[in-house]
C-alpha cells in the first residue's frame, strides 16, 4: 500500500492498515515547470496595480474548511496592523470577490486594499515566482501539500500550519505554526518580513 506521506501512513495504521504492507512514496515535482523566474515578480505586481518593491504572500487553496482561510485571514488582519505594506495574493476554487463569506472576512479586517482575490488559476507556478512567502493555514486533513513544496521549488520561503507533512516538507528552511492560531501564524509572517531581503533569498534558496 503505497502513501504519499508520513503522516497519512500513521492515519492508515491507526484505522487498522498493516503498517508491514504500507510505504510512503512522497509526491515529487517537476522542475523544467516549478523554477525561480525574477521576471515574474514585476509582471504580477504590475496587474495587480503594485509597486516592484511591494511584499506579497500568497496562498493557493480551494476555499473549504480544510484550508482554513478564515484563520489566513484573521491572521492578516494581525499582521496588517504591524505591517500594513504587505499584500496577499490568493488563489484556488472558490477564491473570488463572487464569494460573500470570504468577502465579508475581508472587509471585517479592512483588508480590501491588500488582499487580491485571483480565483482558480491554471498558471500557479508563475504566481509562485513572483512571491516573497508562500503560507498554509489548513486546520487539518493535509498529507503531503503539494502547494508547499511547489512554492520551494520556486527559491519562495515558507510559513505553514503543522498538519499533515507540511513541517517534515519545509524543515528548517521556513517556519512552522499549529494551526488554527492566527496570532502565532502573524508572528511568523512579521518573523520573516523582518528579516533581510538576502536572508529571504538564501532561505528560499535552501
Amino acid at each position: 500500500i503505497v502513501c504519499c506521506a508520513d503522516s497519512a501512513l500513521e492515519s492508515h495504521a491507526r484505522l487498522g492498515y498493516r503498517r508491514d504492507r504500507m510505504v510512503v512514496i512522497p509526491n515529487g515535482f517537476d522542475l523544467q515547470t516549478l523554477q525561480p523566474d525574477p521576471v515574474g515578480r514585476t509582471e504580477l505586481r504590475r496587474q495587480l496595480g503594485l509597486d516592484n518593491d511591494t511584499l506579497i504572500i500568497g496562498m493557493c487553496g480551494r476555499f473549504e474548511p480544510q484550508k482554513d482561510h478564515q484563520n489566513l485571514i484573521r491572521a492578516a488582519g494581525l499582521l496588517h496592523r504591524r505591517a500594513p505594506a504587505a499584500h496577499f495574493a490568493l488563489w484556488g476554487d472558490g477564491i473570488t470577490a463572487e464569494n460573500h463569506i470570504l468577502r465579508e472576512w475581508i472587509l471585517g479586517q479592512g483588508l480590501q486594499d491588500c488582499v487580491h482575490l485571483l480565483g482558480y488559476r491554471a498558471d500557479s507556478p508563475y504566481i509562485n515566482t513572483c512571491l516573497d512567502m508562500a503560507t498554509l493555514s489548513s486546520a487539518y486533513g493535509e498529507a503531503f501539500p503539494n502547494v508547499i513544496g511547489e512554492a520551494m521549488a520556486c527559491a519562495v520561503p515558507c510559513v505553514v500550519t503543522d498538519v499533515g507533512d507540511a513541517a517534515h516538507i519545509v524543515g528548517p528552511t521556513g517556519i512552522v505554526v499549529p494551526p488554527r492560531d492566527p496570532q502565532a501564524l502573524a508572528e511568523a509572517w512579521l518573523k520573516l518580513l523582518e528579516r533581510p531581503e538576502q536572508e529571504r533569498l538564501r532561505l528560499g534558496q535552501e
